[in-house]
């Protein structure tokens, strides 16, 4: 074999080693990223009845592309009034339920934090349950992915 044709095996040879490298990098450090423009919404049901959410404020982060030098991800920082302000200005968007019922939440996958809050009633109450007292009550989630952000989402349920 001649010199040029072993140059140039050993220089496809190193470009198929280093593209290998690359692409086990890439999937290793942004393999469990979602490839999502925006936060996932979780899912929400009470009595069967799915519940419509509105999304609070947010920071998310795209996936980057597999070239790093032709697009590093989106970065989003979105802000939003706070869950009592919004219903307080959109008091028709509320579901009816049952009193007592129970709020089964299925989170979006890649979470590493799922937290339902009761706004309107303070104590210790339940946030999965709903309260027995007639009337509108406020929840809020937040949701924490480990590397592309958190966001946050309101709901209004009333008990009639």
């Amino acid at each position: 074999m001649k010199w040029g044709a072993k140059i140039s095996l050993l220089i496809i040879l190193l470009i198929v080693v280093i593209s290998a490298y690359w692409v086990g990098y890439w999937n290793g450090r942004f393999g469990d990223w979602l490839d999502a423009a925006e936060p996932p919404k979780p899912t929400i049901t009470v009595d069967g009845k799915k519940v419509g959410l509105v999304r609070g404020s947010y920071s998310w982060r795209e996936r980057p592309s597999l070239l790093p030098f032709w697009d590093s991800g989106k970065a989003v920082i979105a802000d939003s009034i706070g869950p009592i302000e919004y219903f307080r200005l959109h008091p028709d968007q509320s579901v009816s339920v049952k009193a007592g019922a129970m709020i089964e939440a299925e989170p979006p996958e890649g979470i590493v934090q799922f937290d339902l809050m009761n706004e309107t009633q303070e104590g210790k109450v339940d946030p999965y349950r709903v309260p027995a007292e007639k009337g509108k009550t406020i929840y809020s989630l937040d949701m924490k992915w480990p590397a592309q952000g958190r966001a946050s989402y309101y709901f209004m349920l009333e008990v009639k």
